[in-house]
């Protein structure tokens, strides 16, 4: 008897799950994301229209894929979605967790490592959003690295931080090889100024 009852429940949500499926919101979300080459679908048509977080998030409620690309999107591709001027708490301590390098919560039901997945695909590829990390230099350790930019003219300071921290790296470990296989290869040219 039991399972006549749950049975006719998934029944009926499904049922239900249907008939919002054909609701405008999700079809413009999914149509979107078709469009941006970022989910697939076999009758959807894609959409050009923009779309809010708004009503991004309320199709999610309906397929989780959804959910998992809009952590993903709001760091890499805010320009696909129409973004409120104050995030929802949830979704804004999760993008802060991302781009400070910190573990983060399941989101909406969805697992971390699946909505994470997405960060290097979306944007530009195989890249993850940098992390701020400030530090203190003495006057002779800002004088030395004055003086590397003069002798490394097309580096700018990061990039000379950054291979001087590879430089150590591999000679603290000769057989590693390079510093991790970084995707994340700093751009040693300096911004015009």
């Amino acid at each position: 008897m039991p399972n006549r009852k749950l049975i006719e429940q998934a029944r009926v949500r499904h049922a239900q799950i249907a008939k919002e499926k054909k609701d405008p919101r999700y079809l413009r979300v999914m149509g979107k994301l078709i469009q941006a080459g970022l989910l697939t679908h076999a009758t959807l048509p894609p959409t050009r229209k923009r779309v809010s977080l708004k009503d991004a998030l309320w199709a999610g409620r309906l397929e989780p894929r959804i959910l998992e690309l809009i952590p993903a999107i709001v760091i890499k591709k805010p320009g696909l979605l129409v973004l409120p001027k104050e995030l929802p708490a949830d979704l804004k301590s999760i993008v802060a967790g991302i781009r400070h390098g910190h573990s983060t919560p399941d989101f909406r039901g969805i697992p971390s490592r699946s909505y994470r997945q997405w960060i290097p695909r979306i944007g530009h590829r195989n890249k993850y959003p940098s992390c701020t990390k400030t530090f203190r230099f003495s006057r002779h350790d800002r004088e030395l690295l004055e003086e590397l930019k003069k002798a490394l003219p097309d580096h700018s300071e990061i990039a000379i931080i950054r291979k001087a921290l590879h430089c150590l790296f591999r000679s603290a470990n000769p057989t590693t090889g390079d510093a991790s296989g970084d995707t994340d290869a700093p751009n040693t040219r300096r911004a015009p100024e």
